[in-house]
């Protein structure tokens, strides 16, 4: 097996994230949306009195952390590039713990092999407050609670 170098293993921490700036969802396939959602905030301001909004799928097996982290992730080019660059820089790493979520708000699966598991669809919202950003955990339009963030 073949040497990883540095830019190789950037690429795979890339893949790895889950939330990007300006203000992109994760992984590759996703990178539509991710484009699209850079388009469309260029040049525009960002305010105090409207959120920006993420837009989340998480699934969970039974006895798994219900304490997921994603990690944003600036960029000062142009165009929104397709893959991770060492010009892309980490602003913060977010902790949501979606252990306070109603039961009720879980969608139960079944796999095409049985496997049984639960999936939640909510969105994390980042506001600008005096000079900080705090990101708060919305689901079906109810707030359930602030998401640690920890800045680098």
């Amino acid at each position: 097996m073949g040497k990883v170098d540095g830019e190789q293993q950037d690429a795979v921490a890339y893949r790895k994230s889950k939330l990007t700036l300006p203000l992109m969802p994760f992984v590759s396939h996703f990178m539509r949306t991710l484009k699209s959602v850079f388009d469309n905030m260029q040049n525009t301001p960002i305010s105090p009195d409207t959120p920006v909004i993420f837009h989340y799928t998480r699934n969970f097996r039974a006895g798994q952390s219900m304490v997921v982290e994603d990690e944003v992730i600036a960029c000062d080019e142009e165009d929104a590039p397709p893959q991770f660059r060492k010009s892309l820089s980490t602003v913060c790493t977010l902790r949501t713990d979606l252990s306070g979520v109603p039961k009720c708000l879980f969608e139960k699966l079944v796999t095409t092999k049985g496997v049984e598991f639960q999936n939640l669809d909510f969105e994390l919202h980042m506001k600008i407050q005096s000079a900080n950003l705090v990101f708060e955990l919305v689901i079906a339009g109810i707030s359930y609670g602030c998401v640690e963030a920890e800045f680098h």
